[in-house]
C-alpha cells in the first residue's frame, strides 16, 4: 500500500480538529467576502442618488469682507484757533474753495507772552520732533526684527510642506507689515503736529515783534473733490502696492474716530477735513467661495446697499480664500465714511445645462467630469464647466434630461 505524499498528508483532516477547523474558517471567510462583495455590486445602483439635468441660468458669485480705500489727502490745521465750517460734509468742491477757517485771535493766552517763553517752547518742539523720529525709528526697528523672524519660520515651514500653518503665517506676516505701515505714518503724524506747533510758536514771535498781525487762517480746497470732516485714524496709511490685505486680518487692526465741527476748538496740526477724489476708490476683498477671477475682467459689486461695476486690479488665490484688489471710477456718496463692510462679488450669467455641484468631480491631469446613469449602470463623461455659484453650474458635456450622480463619491471614493 502506498504511502500518502506530503500534501495529501498536510490536508488529512484526520491529523486533528485544528486544522479542520482553520480551513473551515477560511472557507467561511472566502464565502462571506464573496457575497459581500456580489451584494454591494447588485445595490450599487439602488444607493445612488440622481438628479435630472435641467436648462437653467447660474450668476457666478462671491462673498466675503470688503476694505474701502479711497483717493484722498487729509489737510491739517496750521493754528489753534476757533474752527469755522463753509462747506457742508459731502459737499463737491472746486480748486481754490474756501473750505474752513481757524481764528486764532484770543489764544494768545494759552501762549508764551515773551520771546524767552518763545525761545524755550520752540526748542521743546524741536526735541518733540527729534523724539518722534527716534521713537518711530526704534519701534520700525523692533517690528522689521519681528517680520524677518516670520518669515524666516515661513520659510521653514514651506520646506516642510505644511502649507496651512504657511496660510495663517502670511495673514499675520501681512498684518505686521501694515503695522508697520502705520507706525511710519503715526511717526510722520506726530513729526508734522510737532512742525506746525513750531510754526505757531515762529508766527507768535513774530507778532510780539510787531511784524505779523495776522490771526485768521482760510483753508482752501488743493484740487477738486468731496469733503469730509471724519476720520478713522487710517486715512493715507493703507498702501495699494503691497501684497493684497486679507480684510479680516485689518480687522484687527485698531484705529480711532474722530471728526470736526463748526465752532469747535482745534489744536495745531490736527486734522480738519479730508478732500476726497470722487472718480476713484479702492476696494480690498477677501472672498470664501471658490472659483477663479481674472484680472482686467469686470465685476458686479455689492456692498453697503449699492451696486456698481468695478474692474479687477490684482488676485491672490489661497487655499480657502480669494483676495483680490477693485478698482471703481466713482465714489458713491455711500463710502465717503465706510472702511469695512460686507461684500458680494457678480460675474454675469450662464445659461445651458444646470446640474449640482455636488455631482462633478475632478480627475487627475485636471480633467473635470460626472457620472451619468445609463441603462442603469453609471457612466463617466468628461465635461467643461461654464460658470457656477454656491449650488450648481452650467456645463457642456452633459445631455438635457440625464440623470446625473450627486453621490459620486460611492464610485471614485474619497
Amino acid at each position: 500500500m502506498e504511502k500518502p505524499s506530503n500534501f495529501l498528508r498536510v490536508l488529512d483532516l484526520r491529523q486533528g480538529p485544528d486544522v479542520r477547523g482553520i480551513l473551515i474558517v477560511c472557507g467561511v471567510a472566502i464565502l462571506i467576502w464573496f457575497l459581500v462583495g456580489r451584494v454591494g455590486d447588485w445595490t450599487l445602483p439602488y444607493r445612488l442618488r440622481t438628479v435630472e439635468a435641467q436648462r437653467g441660468v447660474v450668476e457666478e458669485q462671491w462673498t466675503g469682507q470688503g476694505l474701502v480705500v479711497r483717493d484722498e489727502s487729509v489737510v491739517h490745521t496750521p493754528a489753534t484757533g476757533r474752527l469755522t465750517l463753509f462747506v457742508a460734509e459731502g459737499q463737491q468742491v472746486r480748486v481754490g474753495d474756501i473750505i474752513c477757517e481757524i481764528n486764532a485771535a484770543g489764544e494768545t493766552g494759552a501762549l508764551p507772552v515773551s520771546l524767552e517763553q518763545i525761545d524755550a517752547q520752540m526748542a521743546a518742539a524741536d526735541e518733540a520732533i527729534r523724539a518722534a523720529r527716534r521713537e518711530g525709528a526704534q519701534h520700525r526697528t523692533q517690528l522689521n526684527e519681528q517680520l524677518e523672524e516670520l518669515r524666516h519660520k515661513i520659510n521653514a515651514l514651506q520646506v516642510e510642506g505644511k502649507f496651512e500653518d504657511v496660510a495663517k503665517l502670511e495673514t499675520e506676516q501681512r498684518t505686521m507689515e501694515m503695522r508697520l505701515r502705520m507706525a511710519a505714518g503715526s511717526e510722520a503724524r506726530a513729526v508734522l503736529e510737532a512742525e506746525l506747533r513750531r510754526q505757531e510758536l515762529l508766527r507768535q514771535r513774530e507778532k510780539l515783534l510787531g511784524r505779523d498781525q495776522s490771526d485768521v487762517f482760510i483753508l482752501r480746497a488743493a484740487s477738486p473733490g468731496v469733503i469730509s470732516f471724519q476720520f478713522d485714524g487710517l486715512e493715507e496709511l493703507i498702501p495699494l502696492d503691497t501684497p493684497l490685505h486679507d480684510v479680516a486680518a485689518m480687522r484687527q487692526i485698531a484705529a480711532g474716530k474722530t471728526a470736526q465741527s463748526g465752532g469747535s476748538h482745534v489744536i495745531a496740526g490736527s486734522p480738519v477735513f479730508r478732500l476726497v477724489n470722487s472718480h476713484r476708490f479702492y476696494l480690498f476683498v477677501s472672498l470664501t467661495n471658490t472659483g477663479s477671477l481674472t484680472v482686467g475682467e469686470t465685476v458686479r459689486v455689492q456692498l453697503a446697499n449699492i451696486e456698481l461695476p468695478m474692474v479687477i486690479s490684482r488676485v491672490e488665490e489661497r487655499v480657502d480664500k480669494v483676495l483680490a484688489l477693485l478698482i471703481s471710477d466713482s465714489l458713491l456718496p455711500e463710502l465717503l465714511n465706510i472702511r469695512y463692510t460686507s461684500v458680494k462679488v457678480s460675474r454675469g450669467t450662464h445659461q445651458g445645462v444646470v446640474i449640482p455641484l455636488a455631482g462633478i468631480i475632478s480627475q487627475k491631469e485636471n480633467q473635470t467630469g460626472v457620472y451619468l446613469m445609463v441603462e442603469g449602470r453609471p457612466v463617466y463623461r468628461s465635461i467643461k464647466v461654464r460658470g457656477q455659484d454656491r449650488k450648481q453650474a452650467v456645463v457642456d458635456g452633459v445631455p438635457l434630461g440625464a440623470k446625473v450622480v450627486i453621490n459620486p463619491k460611492l464610485l471614485v471614493g474619497d
